[in-house]
């Protein structure tokens, strides 16, 4: 009789053995970082041969890639729905408006796939060389993407001429990304959990709100948000 373990090897199709790679390296990449993972514990955690993370990946470095690009696609992608020129050229609360959803939409990926987000936040201070390309042709893009919102929003006269858009969607995007990864302080003070939506949107709401008052022009609207906006949507999409 074969082990048990032999057996989910044996039985396991090419895809599946793929999956089962990817959601174990995912997890400890999370929890030890690149270097503190070892391709022999990877495969170990998916019931794996060792053979295939380079049958499938590579090697150990296109296996971090793996788990991180689909998320810096869909990251990319959600920017692309939302952060487009006409959403930037339709008045103040519809600027307004479109960046919240942009938050609460990039949060919510974020809170689905805690793993990888915490991999990226790690990956942010610069790390394994590959890591470094992807962020240049996806995370790096959706920057790109708030700024030049920005940029529109300046030329439609919603936000400050004098403001740098560079610096406000580096200062957006950072500052959303440490929000996110401070879900336990917001247990821990605020008796509040970030993977509760109603409470996630509710703070990026007022966190916009205390954000705008420093980037709107001075001929800007100073009106309240409406309590019952229709929110802007967008596609959804397969993260994995």
């Amino acid at each position: 009789m074969q082990p048990a373990h032999s057996s989910r090897i044996a039985t396991r199709s090419g895809r599946d053995t793929r999956q089962a790679l990817l959601d174990a390296a995912t997890r400890l990449f999370a929890q030890r970082g690149f270097d503190g993972t070892s391709v022999r514990e990877i495969a170990e955690a998916a019931h794996v041969n060792l053979a295939m993370v380079s049958y499938h990946f590579s090697g150990k470095e296109g296996l971090y890639a793996a788990c991180i690009e689909p998320y810096g696609r869909s990251e990319l992608e959600v920017a692309r729905q939302l952060l487009t020129l006409e959403n930037a050229r339709q008045g103040t609360e519809r600027f307004r408006e479109t960046l919240l959803e942009f938050c609460v939409a990039q949060a919510d990926l974020r809170m689905l796939q805690p793993d990888v987000t915490l991999i990226v936040s790690r990956e942010s201070d610069g790390g394994v060389p590959i890591a470094g390309k992807l962020f240049r042709d996806l995370f790096l893009q959706t920057v790109n993407l708030i700024r030049g919102f920005f940029e529109e929003g300046i030329r439609s006269g919603i936000l400050q001429s004098g403001m740098e858009p560079l610096h406000a969607a580096g200062l957006l995007y950072g500052a959303m990304t440490q929000i996110l990864r401070s879900s336990k302080l917001a247990a821990k003070f605020y008796q509040k959990d970030l993977t509760d939506p109603t409470f996630r949107r509710k703070l990026f709401a007022d966190w916009l709100d205390m954000l705008w008052s420093g980037i709107r022009s001075e001929t800007t609207s100073t009106s309240k948000r409406s309590p019952h906006r229709k929110p802007v949507r967008i596609r959804k999409r397969d993260t994995r």
